[in-house]
């Protein structure tokens, strides 16, 4: 089981529900014990569904429902009464339960968006066919490009610098802005930088920490700097990135 598949598996879990009987949602938990990403993805899960179960505890249910469900009860024999005298306080009821989940989740995601997520939903873009927003051989003509259309600023590792530039595209994630740098490295092949702020970014990486994780073909390292968040993707192995690092 891979990662990508252990985080569809766990998304199904629920706090305080014994599931581990099934294999696969122990394998899961197995898995997310062992590696650090996936274990903050999780936890960040958990939260969300306690926070979200608590919040529709606290939705209040209207005094006399009962009592006016009992009142449209229809006699053992006789007529048939309307189902509408009974259905419309059930339905405002379940319509104040949704919104209050929405209330929890807006909440919840205006906190700001989850590293992994967005960095998954990048990566696999840049692997699909796209079109580079522009295309050049000089790093800096593709640097100011980017800032004078307000995508994130960045500095370029050394290693970085001295590759030939290919060209870039201007992507969107969640309404974030993502500064995209395609590089020529060694052996004729491409590596992409991404680029983004780091505000309202939940579970990025920690400041002097470099998380590599693998994003359908290609390998990833990710780290922050200042208030910007890099990921810098390519082929091979975490070895081969951590070339470009220093």
């Amino acid at each position: 089981m891979d990662k990508g598949e252990a985080r569809e598996i766990l998304r199904l879990h629920r706090p305080g529900i014994q599931d581990e009987a099934d294999p696969r949602m122990a394998e899961a938990l197995r898995l997310a014990q062992q590696d650090p990403e996936l274990a903050r993805w999780f936890d960040t899960h958990c939260r969300f569904y306690l926070a979200m179960q608590a919040k529709l505890k606290e939705l209040p249910v209207p005094a006399d429902l009962k009592a006016r469900i009992l009142r449209a009860e229809p006699p053992r024999r006789g007529r048939v009464i309307e189902l509408r005298h009974f259905l419309v306080p059930l339905a405002a009821a379940a319509i104040v339960i949704l919104l209050g989940a929405g209330v929890v989740s807006f909440r919840f995601w205006i906190r700001g968006d989850v590293f992994a997520d967005g960095r998954e939903r990048i990566v696999k873009q840049a692997q699909r066919p796209y079109y580079m927003t522009m295309t050049s051989t000089n790093l800096a003509q593709i640097h100011d490009f980017l800032v004078a259309r307000n995508f994130p600023d960045y500095t370029l590792t050394k290693p970085l610098a001295n590759l030939a530039g290919l060209g870039c595209a201007t992507v969107d994630w969640r309404g974030r802005k993502v500064s995209m740098v395609c590089l020529r490295a060694k052996r004729n092949q491409q590596i992409f930088l991404f680029v983004m702020d780091r505000a309202n970014l939940h579970n990025a990486p920690d400041a002097g920490k470099t998380e590599f994780a693998k994003v359908y073909e290609l390998m990833t390292a990710s780290w922050t700097q200042g208030d910007k968040v890099y990921i810098l993707a390519g082929p091979g192995e975490a070895a081969d990135l951590k070339a470009y690092l220093n």
